[in-house]
């Protein structure tokens, strides 16, 4: 899951994907649970972190003192598949979701991704260094060669359909890009885009680069670590023109974040509040109608 802001902690956009593993547990104070689209609690917060629903299951995780261990709830709250990987990512329209083991060796720093179904059985093992969620047929993958991490994308048999050569490596996008970086490690090496031949469309001349969203815009950052100005881009690499439908973002029941006093809530596509704000930490509504809440509850 990503590192978190929790003082004022938005998502809402639905999330793809949970790669990025937080390197302690989350404040023992915050507890996740699930309202529907009238504010009320459908699951009441109980979990040390969550993700939104996607393909009708959330991953969620509770920490038991030692470790923390994500599993996938249903919409009733109940375990669909119990807590026992060590992370995980949210399910794809092809019904496969990322998740971490360690390997049968059973050392340290051994842990290794593969693909599991909605029963919780592994269609792909565990194999790889990292990977992240399928999106448009494809996920990326990583895999130590030489030992030297290299990034590429699997279909969903595992097999990789565009070769590890890259050394990062972002989700395909709806237009069909991805961001891939060559030519080194984060600041040394540059951010492109490639299609799902594993062309480049965009060459690699930003130093970092997002996702392209649903309007069909990424942003992006030229310069170098001193120094580096932001811009938004269309899929053809150029300065986009006009980037007026960025100016709200709506999840999948057209609510929005409205914010008062450090507490976050929900307002319709008017601007109308719907739900008062009284949340420390929220997601964006699924399309089940439900999202994902976080509330301090060790003040």
């Amino acid at each position: 899951m990503k590192k978190r802001a929790f003082a004022a902690f938005v998502l809402i956009g639905i999330m793809t994907s949970c790669s990025a593993a937080k390197e302690v547990p989350p404040p023992p104070e915050m507890k996740w649970g699930y309202i529907d689209t009238t504010g009320a609690y459908v699951v009441e917060p109980r979990f040390d972190d969550a993700s939104a629903f996607t393909e009708g299951l959330a991953a969620v995780a509770e920490f038991d003192g030692k470790d923390r261990k994500w599993g996938y709830i249903d919409s009733t709250g109940e375990y669909a598949i119990g807590p026992k990987f060590s992370d995980c990512g949210v399910f794809a329209g092809n019904g496969l979701a990322p998740v971490r083991v360690y390997d049968k060796s059973g050392r340290e720093n051994t842990e290794k991704w593969g693909y599991i179904d909605k029963t919780g059985e592994f269609v792909i093992e565990p194999q790889f260094k990292w990977a992240g969620t399928f999106c448009e047929g494809l996920a990326a993958a990583s895999v130590e060669t030489d030992g030297k991490e290299l990034w590429g994308y699997i279909d969903d048999t595992g097999a990789f359909v565009i070769e590890p050569q890259f050394d990062d490596a972002h989700e395909f996008a709806e237009n069909g890009l991805a961001a891939v970086r060559t030519g080194g490690g984060y600041g040394t090496g540059r951010y492109g885009y490639i299609d799902k031949s594993g062309k480049f469309v965009i060459e690699p001349r930003f130093y970092s680069a997002g996702n392209f969203d649903r309007y069909g815009l990424a942003d992006v950052c030229t310069g170098n670590e001193e120094g580096g100005t932001w811009t938004v881009i269309d899929k053809s690499g150029e300065q986009a023109a006009d980037i007026s439908a960025r100016s709200y973002a709506f999840d999948a029941v057209g609510y929005t974040t409205v914010h008062e006093d450090h507490r976050i809530g929900y307002a319709d596509e008017d601007g109308k509040t719907v739900i008062e704000p009284q949340f420390d930490a929220v997601y964006g509504f699924s399309e089940n109608g439900l999202a994902a809440v976080g509330v301090r509850t060790g003040k």
